[in-house]
């Protein structure tokens, strides 16, 4: 299981605001373990544990095909007899061809994993935060969002704009973490992989492998406009045109490391944040 950074160890430092009581942030306490004073009804670390299991093998099959299209083609460049040689190179385009849909499967099925276990992370722990809050009496801040007593003011798939709650999940998120002052916490860049993710989740899940040519060169704009590193996804492409699009390893390892840096933060505000007002409540 990863451990949390150094620096996701001393994330926020934001008690001292709230209600100048000091937490003694020496305690023999690993960070996640203030997460289950939220009493979110998840086990986190073995849903964790579970899917970069599955991730790994993933990996390794694809590492398999990668080595069965070099031999063939290793096999068809060297060797001196005319029908091996055909055959050799039938069996590498065949496989080239296998490769292009396997890779489609497996991101996939990382993308099925990953993306809506950031997602429930968000909903069920800020939500879990905004209800703690609330009942330890303390306000949960400012912005307009609060104001508007409504189920929908603790859910982040909807955010509160034009005046009134709009489904938007990726907008949501944002919102809530920047009206609870929680942006301090996270990975800096949490918003903009999440942004991504939910963009190539709503074109495989709805369109499957090889998408309409509009929703493909929609996709490549979108990459564009909204500035992606082009690492995060590959393509294979026929001519010209995309004919799939798959999530990469790099981008993979990052949707990774930005549910540990999530995790990490949500525990650390929890930390600083609720764990003082329980404390102050049980030991006035």
């Amino acid at each position: 299981m990863p451990q949390p950074s150094e620096k996701s160890k001393s994330v926020a430092g934001v008690n001292q605001q709230f209600i100048g009581f000091e937490v003694d942030t020496n305690l023999e306490m690993e960070l996640r373990h203030y997460l289950y004073q939220l009493d979110v009804d998840i086990n986190i670390e073995t849903q964790l544990i579970a899917v970069y299991g599955l991730l790994a093998k993933t990996k390794e099959a694809d590492a398999e095909i990668t080595q069965e299209i070099q031999g063939w083609e290793e096999h068809a460049r060297t060797t001196s007899d005319d029908d091996a040689q055909q055959y050799a190179e039938g069996q590498w385009i065949d496989c080239l061809h296998r490769a292009t849909y396997h890779g489609a499967a497996h991101s996939m099925a990382a993308l099925g994993m990953l993306a809506p276990l950031l997602e429930t992370v968000f909903h069920q722990y800020l939500r879990a935060i905004c209800q703690k809050l609330t009942e330890l009496g303390e306000p949960i801040g400012t912005h307009e969002r609060w104001a508007r007593p409504s189920r929908k003011a603790y859910d982040c798939h909807y955010v509160w704009r034009n005046g009134g709650f709009d489904k938007d999940v990726v907008s949501g998120i944002g919102q809530m973490v920047e009206a609870l002052d929680m942006a301090r916490c996270l990975p800096a860049d949490f918003q903009q992989v999440l942004s991504a993710l939910i963009e190539y989740r709503n074109k495989m899940f709805h369109n499957g492998f090889e998408w309409p040519m509009e929703e493909r060169r929609d996709f490549e704009q979108r990459l564009q406009e909204k500035g992606f590193p082009t690492e995060w996804f590959t393509k294979a492409t026929s001519g010209d045109d995309p004919v799939v699009f798959y999530m990469s390893e790099t981008m993979i390892r990052k949707v990774m490391e930005t549910i540990d840096g999530v995790l990490d933060g949500i525990a650390g505000y929890t930390r600083d944040r609720v764990t003082p007002l329980r404390l102050k409540r049980e030991y006035p």
